[in-house]
């Protein structure tokens, strides 16, 4: 009997764990809490983003560069907690039309967003896209205006930034928008 009520002893110690395990997201459930607790402290405020129509941030003038290749042409800093927003962006090739004009979302300059391209055309076409964030990064907009042989300066404008802030306190969840 002693020894099944040691091995039972044993299975559970592996599977909740003791006070003095290091917090891991894939260690025991003592750990795991210990973890999720350094997240959630109760009555303590948590500000998040959540994507949405509601335009926070612009850079709205139209700008231009060369098209050889991605080239940075707008940035907007995000400065609240972790969350999605939705970013969109106008884009349009040369005053021929003859070349096509490229945009990609980057955060921090990494591409995360689509490549959308607009051919063949001056008038400008919106792009939106939800992409996700933390506090302190770099939504930018990089441009290309190169299309097979032609090289030619890309368009862009309107590139904007919409979320709702969602509060958080505790195990609960409140829209403030």
């Amino acid at each position: 009997m002693r020894k099944e009520m040691l091995a039972l002893l044993g299975f559970l110690r592996r599977q909740v764990g003791l006070r003095t395990d290091s917090a891991s997201a894939t260690g025991s459930l003592h750990a795991k809490l210990a973890e999720l607790r350094a997240y959630v402290v109760r009555g303590v405020k948590l500000s998040i983003s959540s994507a949405s129509n509601n335009l926070k941030a612009s850079a709205d003038t139209e700008r231009s560069g060369p098209g050889n290749s991605y080239t940075l042409a707008k940035s907007i800093q995000y400065g609240l907690g972790s969350g999605t927003v939705r970013v969109s962006f106008d884009i349009r090739a040369d005053s021929n039309g003859i070349s096509g004009c490229h945009g990609k979302i980057y955060i921090n300059g990494v591409a995360v967003g689509t490549e959308r391209s607009v051919m063949n055309s001056t008038e400008y076409i919106t792009f939106t896209e939800d992409v996700t964030v933390k506090n302190g990064d770099f939504i930018q907009l990089y441009c290309d205006g190169k299309n097979g042989s032609y090289t030619n300066p890309y368009w862009c404008r309107n590139f904007r930034i919409y979320y709702d802030v969602v509060e958080m306190t505790g195990d609960t969840a409140v829209i403030t928008d």
